[in-house]
């Protein structure tokens, strides 16, 4: 009986040994499963991406109007093209191609690629420009150094101390991020402990309105109300510019709602014959407006099954990519 007992002890042992190992090979291919699940998941976000990128390219080369660009262009919103992009079945996955267009503290989701020339460019503003730059978004400590100090890592110094020769950059921006580490060196050599964390909140603060890309032309087609509110600060020489650009603003954007569209230059005119001020406001902002864009960023999410794949990209009139990011 006790020979018995045994016998079957031990075979009980056996089977529990098994079992716990064909548990654990299960485990194991059930992760291998998975990992090659995600991986063939990541490809297809990858490739959807980039047939939605390509898309969009084709839609800026095919423009009907190249001599100008407005929000109605069919790379700039086009729901029907751009806020699902497919190919074969719908378990497949699909990628959204799609920016926020923000207008009086609203926002609207637009589905398509943004000119980059609906942004201010950082590298073609002078020291005071700078200055209303920050001070428009908020950025109120030290802005005046703040804004000296930028314009010297962009442009150089022209008496540098030794530091100023081993850290500025001294050329113009290639990305917005660049901005980031301007930031942080003047908040470092300020002597502040939280030198990163002020360098991220000043970041952020302007990060969404300017850009590096461009001649440093804003296009009035485009341009949201608080991106050219700003922007024609930075351009007024005086106080009498400054109180007279909101009168400048709202009588651009009342004209353009109008005309729908600036077709050219020529076409952007308001009589403020009236006001001196705002009319050499006027005659200043002209000179730094365009009706065309040249280069595009274009914000795109790839799904499938449970993977998200996110990807920004900036490119030219040509199609000829020259910034790409991914998440």
């Amino acid at each position: 009986m006790k020979r018995k007992s045994s016998i079957l002890m031990i075979c009980l042992w056996i089977l529990a040994m098994l079992v716990i190992f064909a548990v654990g090979l299960a485990h194991r291919a059930s992760l291998k499963v998975r990992i090659v699940r995600y991986q063939r998941d990541r490809v297809k976000a990858q490739l959807l991406i980039q047939a939605a990128i390509d898309k969009n390219i084709e839609a800026v080369l095919s423009d009907k109007t190249p001599d100008y660009d407005t929000l109605q262009d069919e790379w700039s919103d086009n729901q029907g093209q751009f806020k699902t992009v497919q190919w074969g079945l719908a378990d497949d996955g699909y990628a959204v191609v799609s920016y926020i267009q923000a207008e009086d503290g609203r926002s609207k989701t637009l589905y398509g690629s943004s000119d980059e020339e609906r942004r201010i460019n950082i590298n073609m503003l002078n020291q005071d420009e700078l200055e209303q730059l920050f001070l428009a978004k908020g950025i109120s400590a030290d802005t005046a150094n703040l804004a000296a100090g930028v314009f010297k890592w962009i442009h150089g110094a022209a008496s540098p101390t030794a530091a100023e020769k081993v850290f500025l950059k001294a050329e113009p921006l290639k990305t917005t991020q660049e901005l980031l580490l301007a930031f942080e060196y003047f908040y470092q050599q300020k002597g502040l402990s939280d030198y990163q964390k002020r360098a991220y909140e000043a970041y952020n603060a302007i990060s969404e309105i300017i850009t590096v890309y461009t001649r440093g032309n804003v296009n009035i087609n485009t341009v949201s109300k608080d991106v050219l509110s700003i922007f024609t600060l930075c351009l007024a020489q005086n106080n009498d510019e400054r109180s007279a650009a909101a009168t400048v603003v709202e009588r651009l954007l009342a004209l353009r709602e109008e005309k729908k569209f600036f077709k050219q230059l020529s076409e952007v005119d308001v009589d403020l014959a009236s006001n001196p001020a705002a009319l050499g406001l006027l005659n200043t902002l002209k000179s730094r407006l365009t009706v065309k864009a040249n280069y595009f960023r274009i914000n795109v999410e790839g799904y499938v099954g449970a993977t998200t794949k996110k990807v920004t990209a900036i490119f030219d009139r040509k199609g000829v990519v020259s910034y790409w990011h991914e998440n």
